[in-house]
């Protein structure tokens, strides 16, 4: 089996998300492509119209922001596992990983399909694939969403989670396909909430992950894929929480940090 892995430059989830695909599948692993930025600076451009009309970032709690702030700078100054971005530490890993800037143009295609994957991993990336790139992998692109689907199709789960007060998170990964979030599933956990922070969850959410992972790939290269039903459960896209979402937010005791 032949991997390749795409993920995003965050030292504070992604080494944890992907920590036991690489214990148990490194050797397979054949490329890491890590995206610079979660949220790129043309869709935060798009949706300045939608920041002032929510009165960002003063929707978001001053404890909130002070604490945020000081968890990012403490990231950039001191890193992670003695790294302070995720190419670094992937390459201590000893797998061999490099940024990349998109995925569409035609070298870029060139150079991924000389890698004769079976499976590309999305775990997680922000970059949207063509139909070029999805028929490249043998078996197929998958992405790992640390949100319950179809419910919380999007970004950003854990807080919609605390926000609409579900008493379930979870986690999925699932075919990679033009819809958003709208692949078939391969895998999925659900867990109990028992916290009111959203980094909390966020940490629980990524553990249970990580373990998915494993199992989703060993099903996937065994051909054992099981069709698993959504058409009774609800369905919504969220992203970008608005002055609205924060006041329910809080409202339920709720917090960033």
């Amino acid at each position: 089996m032949r991997l390749v892995l795409f993920t995003v430059d965050d030292m504070e989830f992604v080494p944890a998300l992907n920590a036991s695909l690489i214990k148990k599948y490194k050797d397979e692993i054949v490329a890491v492509y890590v995206s610079r930025s979660v949220f790129n600076l043309r869709h935060l451009l798009k949706k300045a119209g939608f920041f002032i009309k929510n009165s960002y970032p003063f929707c978001i709690s001053l404890s909130d922001l002070l604490k945020y702030l000081s968890w990012q700078v403490g990231l950039k100054i001191k890193g992670r596992h003695g790294h302070t971005n995720v190419v670094d530490y992937l390459k201590a890993q000893g797998l061999n990983a490099q940024y990349i800037e998109e995925i569409k143009s035609e070298e870029t295609l060139q150079l991924l399909n000389a890698h004769g994957a079976d499976i590309f991993l999305f775990s997680p990336f922000d970059k949207i694939a063509g139909e070029e790139f999805l028929a490249l992998p043998k078996l197929g692109a998958f992405n790992v969403h640390l949100g319950k689907l179809p419910e919380h199709r999007g970004g950003l789960s854990a807080f919609w989670v605390l926000r609409f007060g579900d008493k379930e998170a979870g986690a999925t990964m699932h075919r990679v396909v033009k819809k958003i979030d709208g692949g078939e599933i391969v895998a999925e956990v659900r867990f109990a909430v028992n916290t009111h922070s959203m980094q909390a969850l966020m940490k629980e959410t990524v553990e249970h992950a990580s373990l998915m992972i494993v199992d989703a790939i060993g099903t996937i290269v065994a051909g054992k894929v099981k069709k698993i039903a959504v058409d009774s459960r609800p369905e919504g896209y969220y992203l970008w929480p608005g002055r609205l979402d924060f006041k329910e937010f809080y409202a339920k005791n709720n917090k960033l940090i």
